[in-house]
């Protein structure tokens, strides 16, 4: 009896099996995103946007700490760094330009346009909210880096090469002092 409905499988290729394999549970665990299983209600997880760029910053300053401690001759970092702005989602519009044209017998013409602009939505547990395929981050405006081989001019070099290439800041942004020993 099952074989009867499933009749058609047999006679697809196997790179066609494998297709449809995959779309069939592509779509389960697309379908499985969108229903709420918890049976709790959605909460609205409201974060400061002071504190996620902050998280942001902390974020940035410990890659950046890992990375530079890993050059030789640079030895233990501290860092620290300023952003200018927040993280910011970015909302996607649906947009609608309008204009009619109309002329009169007596010569006159006048023409009228009108535009909207309405937020795409998408469905987030039992909430619609503004779609956001992407986020903006803040700016990184100035940095900071104490390094214990930063008494040579070579490894400060090396840090400030470093710091440019990776976030994008201009060498009078960046300051690289030597680290103070403790007894």
């Amino acid at each position: 009896m099952i074989s009867a409905h499933f009749g058609f499988f047999k006679k697809l290729k196997a790179k066609e099996k494998a297709i449809l394999i995959a779309s069939l549970v592509l779509f389960a665990a697309l379908a499985y995103s969108m229903v709420d299983t918890s049976g709790k209600t959605a909460k609205k997880t409201a974060s400061t946007p002071q504190s996620n760029a902050t998280e942001y910053r902390k974020s940035v300053e410990a890659d950046l700490k890992a990375i530079l401690e890993s050059i030789a001759g640079v030895g233990k970092v501290e860092v620290m760094i300023t952003v200018d702005g927040e993280i910011r989602d970015e909302i996607l519009y649906n947009e609608t330009n309008s204009s009619t044209a109309s002329t009169d017998p007596s010569s006159r013409s006048s023409e009228q346009s009108s535009s909207m602009k309405e937020a795409v939505m998408s469905k987030r547990g039992s909430d619609t909210v503004p779609y956001s395929p992407a986020k903006t981050y803040p700016k990184v405006i100035g940095v900071v880096v104490s390094a214990e081989g930063a008494n040579d001019a070579t490894i400060r070099m090396y840090i400030l090469d470093a710091v440019k290439s990776l976030l994008d800041v201009p060498a009078h942004r960046i300051s690289v002092l030597p680290k103070t020993k403790k007894n």
